[in-house]
Formats: C-alpha cells, sequence, structure tokens
C-alpha cells in the first residue's frame, strides 16, 4: 500500500517536472528566436573593442555554411552576357578586362532602359552561362515581360547573376531592392574588411583575413536582409556613425552579398561598389567560378620566371656591388619558401664586364663565383638591337662573343632561352635574328612585351617561328631608371598599390604563366626588384590559395603551348600600324609591298581571266611569280604563312607612286579558306577583297573536269555523280575530291566568313558570267570600287576570239594575248540524271545565300545584283513544289529586286532571268515591266498560299475574348502582353490566329500588300476598314511560323517608312528578342527593336500590332485618322 502511494506521488512530481521543463523550453526557444531573428535583422553586433579583427568572436548565424544547391551548366555554351550602361562605361571596361584576361568568352549588349534582353537560346541549347549586370537597377527595372523571360532562362538552365550596385548623388539613402526582401543603403564611407570564411563561392580568395583601413570612395552600399537566402561575402564597417538609426558604427555590413537561391531558384552575387577596390577584383574571380559550376575558372597553379636583364650593363652608380649580390642570394632562398623552385633569370652583355667602380666590379666578380646559383641567358654582345643588323653573318659574329665569354666564365650555355634588347627582332620578326639564334645558341625559347601589342597587356599572346617559342613577357613597375624607393614615379605608395591588389597583384591572378622583366639597376641601391618579388609573394599567400613556382624557360614554354595551343600559330600584322613596332623594324623595310586588294577566288569561276584584266591597267601591279605556285602567292591559306611577312612582301615589287598605284595578288584558294580572312584582315586591314561567283554546280562541274584533265585518280575512276553524291564511305581520294568539288560552292558560309573581318563596303562580288560575257562593263565596276584614279579603257583594249571562244587583250597590229590552253576548256554538258542534283544543291546554296547576304543588301552593288539576278534562273527549271520549299529564300531576294529592278534593265536584260520563274515565255525587258512582274508575283503568290494551307491549319485558333475576360486574366494574358498594356478604356479584344481567315491574310502580308484593295493592307477579303471605324478593337494576329514567311526585307522596311507618316512611329517588333538579318536597316533607319508584346486600340491614333512566331516580327503602325489605316 505504501510503495503504491509513494509511486502515485512519484508519479505527479514526474508531470510537474515535465510540464516545468516544458515551459522552460519554450522560452527559451522564444527567446533565441527572436533573438536570431533580430540578429540576422541587424547583422553583427561586435563592441568596439573587438571590431572586425577579432574573428573568433563574431556571432554572424548567417555565415554559417548553408545547402546551396547544385549548379548544373551543362545545357549552356561557356559564354558570359554582359549588360553595360555603355560601351565606354568604366565599370563594364573593367569587368571586360578581367574576362579577357582570364580568357572567359562574352556577349556584352548594351542595357537599354526597357530591359531587352538578346536571344538566350539556340536549338534547346542555352546560350549563355552567367548573366552580368554592371548595375543591377537595370535588372530589377524590367519589364515583367523580359524579366519573367531571364529568370525562367535562369531556372531552366541553372545560370545565375552577378549584379553591381554603383550609388551616386541621385540615389535614396535607403531603398528596397525591387523584388527582393533587400535593403541598400547607399553613399556610405566604410573601412576594413572581413572576408566571410564559410562563404561557398570562395576559390581563390583566402579568408579568413582582415584589410584594415578605409575603403575608397565614399560611395558604398551595404546590404541588409531578412532572409535565410542571402549569405554575406565581405562585411566591413563604417567609418562614422550613420544618421539613420537602423545602422551602427559597431556593426559589420555586408557589401558582397550571396543569394543562395533559395528565395526564387536563381542564385546571385551583389556587389556593393564597382570594381575599384582589389578584394572586389578577387571575390568577383571567384564568384564566375562557383556560379559557372566551375566550367569558366582560373586554376590554383601560378608559374613566374623572373628575368633580371642587362647584368654587367649599367653606369657607375647603378650596378650592383658585393652587398647586393649577397642580398640577391639570400633574397633568393628566401622566395624559394614561397615560390616552388624560385631561381633568378639573368641576362648577360659580355662586353661590359668591369666597367664600373671598384665595387661594382667585385660584385661582377662575386656574380660570376655564384654562377651555379642561377639561370643564365644571353643578350647581345654589345646590348645592340638586333634589327639594326640588316645580315645575318654581324649577328653571328656578336653572338659567338658572348658565347665565348660565357665560356671562359663557366656560365652555361645550354639554357635554350635567349631575350632580345629592347624586344628588337622578336616582334615585328627579324629573320636574321631568329637564324643566328638557332645557329650559335640553340635558342628554343624568348619572349617579348611587343606582340600583338605592348598595350592592353592582357591581349598579349605567344606564338611559334621558325621553331622558336615565343612567350609573353609582362612587366613589374621596374625600369632601369627606378633606382631608388623614395623617387619611384608617382610616390612609394604607387609601387605598394601595385603590390597589394594592383597591376602587378592582378599581372599574377589573371595569367597562369608570368614572365616578368626587371634590370640589373633593380637589383642595387635600393633593391626595388627585391622588395618588390618578396612582398608580393607574401601578399599573394596571404590573400589567396595561389600555387606559386618556376621552372627553368624551355619547360615553362611548353606549359605555356600545352595550355594555350590555340597560340600556336602567329597572326601577323602590319609594322607601320603601331609606332613601337615601326622603331624596332629594319629601316630596310617598308610597308608599300603590301597589297592593296586581293582576288580571293573561288577557284573555276574566272579568276586567271580578271587577273590579265587587272594587269592590262597601268596603275596595277600584280605580285611576281612563285617558283611553285606561279602568279599565286597563296600567303594567307597555307603553310606560307609561316614564312612571315619577309617572305611575302619580297613577292611585290616597291611601287612608282603609293597613292596611285595599286598592289594586288590573286589566290584562288583564299575564298573558302578558314584562316585566310583572319589573316588578311590582321596584315592588310584595309584592302579591298574582290571575288567572282558563278552557278555552284557549274563551278563543281568545272573543278572535276579540270581534275579529270590532270589524270586525278579519282576523277578518272569515277563521273560527276558519284563523285558529288559519294558518302562518309567513300574512299579518302574520292571524298578529297568531292570536297574539293562542293565545298568552294558553299558561298553563303564563306561570304558571311569574309564579312566577319571586313567591312561590305569592301567586298565586290562580280558576276562570273557577266565577266565572260561582258568583260569591260565588269572591268569598268572594278575600277570604281577599286577608286583608281587613271580610268582605262577595257573597251578599246579587249576583243573576242571566237576560237578561244573569250576575250583576249588587244595588242598593236592587231595581235591578241589570250589565256592559255589550259583555260576556257569546253567540257561535256553534265549528264541528264544530274539535272535534279544539281538544281537541289542550287536551291540549297540559294537558300543559304540569301541569308548572307540579307544584311548588306543596301550595299550590293550592281554587278553582285546581276550575278543574284542570275542565280533566280535556276528556278525556272524546277517544279513548283520544289519551289515552295525555299520559297521564303526566294522572296527575300526577289523584294529586294524589286528596289532595284529598274536599274537592272537599265544596263542588259537580266530581268527576263528573274521573269523566268514567273512566266517562262517572257524573254527581253522590252516585254516586261515592273507592272507585269507584280502581276506574276500575284499569281505566284496564291499558289504559294495554297502549297502552305496545310501547315497553316495546324496552328492553334484563339476563340475570341472580351473586356471582361481580360480583367479576371493573370499579371499577362495568354499572348503574353502585359495586363496594364494591354487594356484601354472598354476596348474590345479580339484574337485571331494564323487558322483564322484574317490571321491567315495578315499572316502573308508582304505578299498580299502589293495588291490594290479597298480593304487597305490588310487584305482579309472582309471589309475591316469599316469595321475598324465603327468599334474600339484592340486586335492582335499570331501565326506563321519561320519556314512560311518569317523575315522583313530591307525594301520592306523602308515601304512601311514611306507609307507611316512619321518614322520615329514605326517600330519594329522582335518576339523573344531574336535579333536577324534585317536588324541592320533598322538601325540605319534609326528606328528601335523592342519586344513584340505591346498593343494598343484601334481608335484614332491607335496602334495595330502584328506578330508571326517563328522569327517572331512584328510591325507597329499608326493611323492618321479615323478610317485610314497604314502600316
Amino acid at each position: 500500500m505504501n510503495l503504491i502511494v509513494k509511486l502515485r506521488r512519484s508519479f505527479r512530481t514526474l508531470i510537474v517536472l515535465l510540464a516545468t521543463f516544458c515551459l522552460v523550453s519554450i522560452v527559451v526557444s522564444a527567446y533565441f528566436l527572436y533573438s536570431g531573428y533580430k540578429q540576422e535583422m541587424t547583422l553583427i553586433e561586435t563592441t568596439a573593442a573587438a571590431g572586425c579583427t577579432d574573428v573568433k568572436i563574431l556571432p554572424y548565424r548567417s555565415m554559417e555554411l548553408k545547402t546551396v544547391k547544385p549548379i548544373d551548366t551543362s545545357k549552356t555554351d561557356p559564354i558570359v552576357l554582359l549588360f553595360v550602361e555603355s560601351q565606354y562605361s568604366q565599370l563594364g571596361q573593367d569587368i571586360i578586362a578581367i574576362l579577357e584576361s582570364s580568357r572567359f568568352q562574352h556577349h556584352m549588349v548594351i542595357a537599354p532602359g526597357k530591359g531587352d534582353i538578346p536571344p538566350l537560346t539556340d536549338n534547346g541549347k542555352g546560350k549563355y552561362i552567367l548573366v552580368i549586370y554592371e548595375n543591377i537597377l537595370k535588372y530589377v527595372s524590367m519589364d515583367s515581360w523580359n524579366r519573367e523571360l531571364l529568370e525562367k532562362y535562369c531556372v531552366e538552365y541553372s545560370v545565375s547573376i552577378i549584379g553591381f550596385h554603383k550609388a551616386n548623388e541621385n540615389s535614396s539613402p535607403s531603398t528596397q531592392l525591387k523584388g527582393f526582401p533587400l535593403n541598400l543603403f547607399n553613399n556610405l564611407a566604410l573601412k576594413d574588411c572581413f572576408i566571410n570564411p564559410h562563404s561557398p563561392l570562395l576559390h581563390i580568395t583566402k579568408a579568413p583575413k582582415v584589410e584594415k583601413g578605409p575603403l575608397p570612395g565614399e560611395d558604398w552600399t551595404i546590404f541588409q536582409y531578412n532572409h535565410s537566402t542571402y549569405q554575406p561575402v565581405l562585411l566591413t564597417e563604417l567609418q562614422t556613425e550613420k544618421s539613420l538609426s537602423s545602422l551602427s558604427s559597431k556593426q559589420l555590413y555586408a557589401t558582397v552579398i550571396q543569394d543562395l537561391g533559395l528565395h526564387d531558384g536563381i542564385q546571385r552575387v551583389l556587389f556593393g561598389n564597382n570594381l575599384n577596390f582589389w578584394l572586389h577584383k578577387l571575390i568577383f574571380i571567384d564568384a564566375i567560378s562557383f556560379l559557372s559550376g566551375k566550367r569558366l575558372t582560373l586554376s590554383l597553379d601560378r608559374y613566374i620566371l623572373v628575368d633580371i636583364d642587362d647584368i654587367f650593363v649599367g653606369k657607375e652608380g647603378t650596378r650592383m656591388n658585393v652587398k647586393d649580390v649577397k642580398a640577391l642570394l639570400e633574397t633568393q632562398n628566401l622566395l624559394r619558401t614561397q615560390v616552388a623552385n624560385f631561381t633568378f633569370n639573368l641576362g648577360f652583355s659580355g662586353k661590359f664586364y668591369h666597367t664600373g667602380t671598384e665595387e661594382e666590379d667585385e660584385g661582377d666578380d662575386l656574380l660570376l663565383r655564384s654562377v651555379d646559383e642561377f639561370w643564365w641567358f644571353p643578350h647581345m654582345w654589345s646590348h645592340m638591337q638586333p634589327h639594326l643588323f640588316h645580315n645575318e653573318s654581324s649577328l653571328v659574329e656578336q653572338m659567338i662573343l658572348n658565347k665565348e665569354f660565357a665560356l671562359e666564365h663557366g656560365i652555361p650555355i645550354n639554357m635554350g632561352y635567349a631575350v632580345a634588347p629592347h624586344h628588337s627582332g622578336v616582334y615585328p620578326v627579324h629573320i636574321q635574328l631568329y637564324a643566328a639564334w638557332k645557329k650559335v645558341w640553340g635558342i628554343q625559347v624568348t619572349s617579348t612585351e611587343e606582340y600583338p601589342h605592348l598595350k592592353p597587356a592582357r591581349y598579349r599572346k605567344g606564338f611559334i617561328h621558325n621553331s622558336i617559342m615565343v612567350l609573353p613577357r609582362q612587366t613589374c613597375g621596374l625600369f632601369t631608371h627606378t633606382i631608388f624607393y623614395k623617387e619611384y614615379p608617382g610616390g612609394p605608395q604607387e609601387l605598394d598599390k601595385s603590390i597589394r591588389g594592383g597591376e602587378l597583384f592582378l599581372t599574377i591572378l589573371l595569367n597562369p604563366i608570368s614572365i616578368f622583366m626587371t634590370h640589373l639597376s633593380n637589383y642595387g641601391n635600393d633593391r626595388l626588384g627585391l622588395y618588390t618579388f618578396v612582398n608580393l609573394a607574401n601578399f599573394v599567400q596571404s590573400w589567396t590559395n595561389l600555387k606559386l613556382q618556376t621552372l627553368p624557360p624551355v619547360q615553362l614554354a611548353h606549359k605555356y603551348f600545352e595550355l594555350f595551343p590555340e597560340q600556336r600559330d602567329p597572326l601577323w600584322q602590319n609594322p607601320c600600324d603601331d609606332k613601337r613596332h615601326k622603331d624596332i623594324w629594319s629601316r630596310e623595310k617598308t610597308c608599300d609591298h603590301l597589297p592593296k586588294f586581293l582576288v580571293i577566288g573561288p577557284q573555276k569561276t574566272g579568276t586567271t581571266a580578271l587577273y590579265l584584266f587587272l594587269l592590262m591597267h597601268p596603275s596595277i601591279i600584280s605580285n611576281l611569280p612563285s617558283p611553285k605556285t606561279f602568279e599565286e602567292v597563296q600567303f594567307f591559306n597555307g603553310n606560307n604563312y609561316h614564312k612571315g611577312i619577309d617572305w611575302y612582301m619580297d613577292f611585290f615589287p616597291t611601287p612608282s607612286n603609293i597613292t596611285s598605284d595599286f598592289l594586288f595578288e590573286k589566290s584562288a584558294n583564299y575564298f573558302h579558306s578558314e584562316e585566310a580572312p583572319k589573316r588578311a584582315a590582321s596584315l592588310v586591314p584595309k584592302a579591298k577583297i574582290i571575288t567572282i561567283l558563278i552557278d555552284p554546280s557549274d563551278r563543281a562541274y568545272s573543278w572535276y573536269q579540270h581534275q579529270r584533265s590532270h589524270e586525278d585518280p579519282a576523277a578518272l575512276r569515277f563521273n560527276f555523280y558519284e563523285v558529288i553524291t559519294t558518302g562518309h564511305w567513300a574512299p579518302s581520294d574520292l571524298k578529297t575530291l568531292q570536297r574539293r568539288c562542293l565545298i568552294p560552292g558553299w558561298y553563303a558560309v564563306h561570304i558571311e566568313r569574309w564579312l566577319t573581318y571586313f567591312a561590305t563596303s569592301q567586298l565586290l562580288i562580280i558576276d562570273g558570267q557577266q565577266l565572260r560575257s561582258d568583260p569591260a562593263t565588269v572591268m569598268d565596276e572594278v575600277q570604281k570600287f577599286l577608286g583608281v584614279t587613271l580610268h582605262y579603257n577595257y573597251s578599246e583594249a579587249l576583243t573576242f576570239d571566237p576560237q578561244k571562244g573569250f576575250w583576249c587583250q588587244l595588242l598593236e597590229g592587231g595581235k591578241t594575248k589570250c589565256l592559255g590552253k589550259s583555260k576556257g576548256r569546253k567540257y561535256p554538258p553534265m549528264d541528264p540524271e544530274l539535272i535534279e542534283c544539281g538544281f537541289s544543291l542550287k536551291l540549297r546554296a540559294l537558300f543559304k545565300f540569301s541569308f548572307a547576304i540579307d544584311s548588306r543588301m543596301k550595299y550590293i552593288r550592281s554587278g553582285e545584283l546581276k550575278f543574284l539576278v542570275n542565280y533566280l534562273k535556276y528556278y525556272h527549271h524546277s517544279e513548283r513544289g520544289k519551289v515552295s520549299t525555299y520559297y521564303s529564300a526566294f522572296w527575300k531576294i526577289f523584294l529586294f529586286f524589286n528596289m532595284k529592278v529598274d536599274s537592272i534593265c537599265e544596263k542588259d536584260n537580266n530581268l527576263p532571268f528573274v521573269v523566268k520563274l514567273l512566266d517562262s515565255s517572257m524573254t527581253s525587258c522590252e516585254q516586261t515591266d515592273v507592272e507585269t512582274i507584280k502581276s506574276r508575283k500575284q499569281q505566284t503568290e496564291s499558289e504559294l498560299m495554297d502549297l502552305n494551307q496545310q501547315r497553316i491549319a495546324s496552328l492553334e485558333t484563339i476563340i475570341p475574348r472580351n473586356t471582361e475576360e481580360q480583367s479576371a486574366s493573370a499579371e499577362k494574358n495568354e499572348t503574353g502582353i502585359p495586363k496594364e498594356k494591354s487594356q484601354r478604356g472598354d476596348a474590345k479584344k479580339y484574337f485571331y490566329s494564323a487558322g483564322d481567315i484574317h490571321g491567315e491574310k495578315l499572316m502573308h502580308r508582304k505578299m498580299s500588300r502589293y495588291r490594290e484593295s479597298t480593304g487597305g493592307w490588310v487584305d482579309t477579303g472582309l471589309d475591316f476598314a469599316t469595321r475598324m471605324q465603327q468599334e474600339d478593337l484592340q486586335i492582335v494576329f499570331y501565326g506563321a511560323d519561320h519556314e512560311a514567311n518569317g523575315f522583313l526585307t530591307y525594301n520592306e522596311i523602308e515601304s512601311l517608312l514611306e507609307e507611316t507618316p512619321e518614322q520615329e512611329q514605326l517600330k519594329l517588333f522582335n518576339a523573344d528578342n531574336k535579333v536577324f538579318s534585317y536588324v541592320e536597316p533598322v538601325r540605319e533607319f534609326g528606328l528601335t527593336v523592342e519586344p513584340f508584346h505591346f498593343s494598343g486600340t484601334l481608335e484614332s491614333g491607335a496602334e495595330l500590332s502584328y506578330e508571326e512566331r517563328g522569327y517572331d516580327v512584328t510591325v507597329m503602325a499608326k493611323r492618321t485618322s479615323a478610317g485610314e489605316q497604314k502600316p
């Protein structure tokens, strides 16, 4: 009984204790939850004594490591999309400098006011791996449509955003970032920085570490937040107490924060200032690495080599004495504790040995007694610049003297590395120097700061020439005159700034391999060389995780080209375009030996005939013949390029008048060469380019027959049809022949490549058929294109030879000079079975070619137009169904011809070739006029529209809606039009799809626009004009995929402008921001390309929108008065 009573009492006591414990737990939990909430709101509470120097006592919960969603960027290309304020904004330039120095590809877009974005995907793959906004406010203030597009892309493709906020005098003291639980406090003066050691994005940056002192400027922004998605990366203090009650100098505030993506699925890093602060640059690089999923990342390995040039060279008082040499040895040992295998690399000129004071001569002796402690490389014996020696033997004599000195004093001669005084002869290449180096020293590696230019330094690259590897050389702010610390240019603080996060530090940070140039004088007196590299190594080790190491020059060169194999081939430039290059280039050489224009081919189109005609002109001079390739130099497209520009210029004579004489070369293989356009643009960027085009199937057939005449085994074994239709299984010689037949005929591909490097005004396309039939007219156009001052009358200088079947030069006495027997051969016609195959090839070529020339239609000259007109005649052999397959390409070219048709008829009978497509019975300009073309065109339009009915019918049809239904819709209606823009008063809205008669007809607006119809430009078959007068309608048409009708030609835009009262009222709207070939003429007219999702009501002065899905072109047009609708 007593036991039961005791148990009951114990149970009651236990219940009371448990209840008390629960109450206490609730109170404690509530306290800590409240205090934690308050802590995240106010960031870090610290005492004034602790500041930010005592990292261990910082009680910041948000600094604990949080789970971050993995970034999978496998569905994107490794390209950064960069939005800048302007092309010249400083922050934008700083961002680009880092991206370029890191060798990260980027696409720069000037962020417009409305936040338009370029196309983000291509064939289901993301085009960009990371988005950077120079001004984060441009991102948050985007219109809802574009912002939704961008953020949807970011979520779907795991793409992150980096943004900068730079406050100015107009910035509010405090504000909330639109759309984010994030408060900004602007225009603050800050001091002392602390890196959050738990930040997941840190890679190169080492933490914890505190940067003491004020931050540059008083325009800083700090971030406050109340959401677990944010984590501070860089924290700092206020310099003084801020008037805002929520800020205190006793707290740490985040000036760089990371959004972990817990809020909306998008990870971001935001900076509260620009990149002037060196720590921002370091964290910015880490942010790119982390947010790109390590696809855009820099290795932690850094290889450095410190060259000391001019050993034994220098005036008295500037050289090293014994103490300086001992300090050099001691510092080398010290640096080896921070830089693996560190060894100074000494370059010597033996002639100046023992030319200093007695103490300095003793320093020379100590250097030679310590010869095994260093690496050595040869300068010139007398420190002369190699480009001043005009023959190889003189250079060899100088080098032998230096080599004998080295052997006498035990200096190693097998390092395989040399540096020329002032980098003379390395680039621009002095071939005598390279030959002498190899002959005397067996040099394998050299370095220069001049390739391709001295500045900007981030563009310096390496190359290989004559089996010698040339590495980029870096400066470190130490030159022959920088001897004393206090006399450093700009003051000692400039040197310290360069070391502590400045230019020198960034050189190490952004270059995996750095060869630094210093001089003997930098290691005497105040020993600035030792001061610089000791402090640089300390700073790098303190703030980064970089692993510094040194390799001997030859090993370093192999490592460099292992990292950057694409730099092996040089890219020669015109030495006269860079003053520094010209100063270290032989005075016996001249840039006047470079051509003013190139004839690039392709083969079998008449380039040799053009070459002959050009030589007839007294002011046009060709290159000298090559012993191997005859009249063609073939420099830019093959191994000859590696022989250098001296080899190339030796083919050209010195012009008697550099102003009026025109040097040129003709190499027909240039046209389809992948390397030639870039190489030519680099060496002769102002040169004119001439190409000749004929029917690509005729060109292919001609090449095949040419190979047969030269007894090519594959051409003899297989007929033409077998050659062009063979598959991947074919023998190698057959596939090679097929490529040589077909690839040069891919005109669109090759012309587009040339236009990447040359302006449209520099390219002339000649119709090869006209060159054959009327060369005098073509040559007149060529003279005009080249700008030759002396006009040559080819009509009197050429005569047709009926036996040869082509035009020849007319000589005195009635004699002629014609091309050789190998030219102008008559081949048997193609087999009938090739007509179908050949026509298919023509269609594909035309389809591609039309898009290639679309962006330059305004600039097409009459000769090019004639070629295109001839190109159209290929269609009249086809069946109508085949035409429909490529009719969009046809319309693009044909509509352009409408603008030029009068000029065609004025000069020749090319117009029938256009008309043959529509009616093969028409044969001459006299029988045809523009109205006839329009009439025939209408017939073809109807047939083409009928052919497209099946595609149109498959598109979605939207049921009309009324205003009440709109008001109940979400923020955007089903067409993607922002709600606030789509509603106007009590307007009624009707939606029509391509399946509807109105949408169908409007989809083919460009076809019906030429019809005379009372219904206006919207030729719907209904009295739409009347309905628009009677009702307040808002009409949105959409439909039509790009194959049906997805382009606007220059002609159409011009016509729309003519029909629009005010140019500024016409806008081209581009859905999904797909900017295609019509952008150039749009810019020419001063128009804008904007998102297409905008529409107004069709009242007086209202707007009519028209959309085409696919290429998604929308045309906006204004009405001048009720009932008068103009596009």
